[in-house]
């Protein structure tokens, strides 16, 4: 196989996680494995969690924090839009430097890891679970297209200031 998993449970910070090694090519890269409903929707991150497994961040300041500087996966898909600011990371490790009206889109199998957010960075964004895709009545293999999206995609979209405002009005409104 192209890559080999290994995973095993443990208990950081009273948040259970999955720590993973994966094996690629020769180059071991040790990850976490993040839960939504466990990562995003905790009073620390600020993302509305009244739908499980959906989340929202309007206008919130993002800074650098230590879950984020390892190399991590994630069972959510997030969109996420630079509202002011500059964040430069990972994903399935090849570096990306997202800017003001940025859109990033991250599938939830991504390998992720933030290197650099500078001190004004702004977003807003959804997070959402593959569950949360069933519930609402899309087919299980949803997360097929997601991950088929994001691979054969720049997972980073530089839009303009019209479009980055239309996609921004749209997270607002989700967010109300």
């Amino acid at each position: 196989p192209d890559a080999l998993i290994f995973k095993f449970f443990c208990v950081g910070n009273n948040t259970p996680i999955f720590e993973e090694f994966f094996v690629m090519a020769k180059h071991p890269v040790k990850t976490f494995f993040y839960k939504q409903a466990e990562y995003l929707s905790g009073p620390e991150f600020n993302a509305d969690a009244d739908v499980h497994g959906f989340s929202v961040r309007y206008n919130q300041a993002f800074y650098e924090h230590d879950l984020f500087k390892d190399h991590f996966r994630s069972d959510f898909l997030t969109v996420l839009l630079i509202v002011k600011g500059e964040i430069t990371f990972s994903l399935n490790l090849e570096e990306y430097t997202a800017k003001q009206n940025s859109l990033v889109i991250i599938a939830p199998n991504a390998i992720k890891k933030v290197a650099v957010v500078s001190k004004d960075t702004i977003v807003s964004g959804v997070n959402f679970t593959i569950e949360f895709l069933t519930a609402i009545g899309l087919p299980k293999n949803a997360v097929e297209l997601l991950d088929y999206f994001s691979a054969q995609f720049s997972p980073l979209w530089n839009l303009n200031r019209k479009d980055a405002a239309k996609v921004h009005l749209f997270i607002k409104q989700l967010n109300n």
